[in-house]
């Protein structure tokens, strides 16, 4: 079975100095959501109940239409607790009882030493970081630090791969098996204005019952 964790999804920079990002978990939604149409605005069915107060812009949302059709997207801004805006239109008008079925992913992101990290146990011995540049606007490019934990014990971090880009590309990184835990740090070198599109995942063979 293969699985993914992710560490940034369409990420734009906004630093000079190392940041380190990471998706939690889904957790389920409260209540019903919905459109009018197909529209980026996405409301909730029956509001004041807090449908989206447990939720902040840079999240993900995610919505199962049914067993094959799921749409992903990032929440872009967060008017109330009864109203979002996400980065692409998505069409949820089920003549106006919504849909229930949806998640929600939150993006952790910080600087200290505490910050970004993955367990990777249940990837397997067969894992890596896939790191997904598809626009690359950031003065003089941008730095990537894989760094890793060995060990539960371990308080210093050991930096695995440090990898400086100035064009779009796509790469992956193999992770030793006996890493129990990851994080990836991203920053632009001189400067980071223009935008940008970073996706970096943690991708293996995941262990069941892991």
């Amino acid at each position: 079975m293969l699985e993914n964790g992710m560490f940034y999804k369409n990420y734009d920079l906004d630093a000079t100095t190392y940041k380190y990002g990471r998706f939690r978990d889904q957790i389920q939604g409260v209540g019903g959501v919905k459109t009018t149409g197909s529209s980026v605005t996405v409301n909730a069915v029956t509001s004041g109940i807090g449908t989206f107060s447990g939720v902040k812009v840079g999240d993900l949302i995610v919505f199962y239409r049914s067993d094959t059709l799921i749409d992903v997207r990032k929440i872009a801004t967060k008017p109330s607790n009864d109203q979002i805006t996400v980065d692409t239109a998505v069409n949820l008008d089920n003549s106006g009882a919504g849909f229930g079925a949806w998640f929600f992913q939150s993006f952790d992101i910080g600087t200290t030493s505490a910050d970004g990290w993955l367990p990777v146990q249940k990837f397997g011995s067969k894992k890596g970081v896939r790191v997904v540049i598809a626009t690359l606007n950031a003065a003089g490019g941008m730095d990537v630090s894989i760094e890793s934990k060995g060990y539960a014990f371990d308080t210093v971090p050991v930096v695995l791969i440090e990898q400086h880009y100035d064009v779009p590309k796509t790469e992956h990184f193999p992770v030793p098996e006996e890493v129990l835990s990851l994080r990836v740090g991203v920053k632009g070198t001189t400067g980071f204005a223009g935008a940008d599109d970073v996706s970096i995942y943690l991708i293996g063979d995941a262990v069941r019952g892991a």
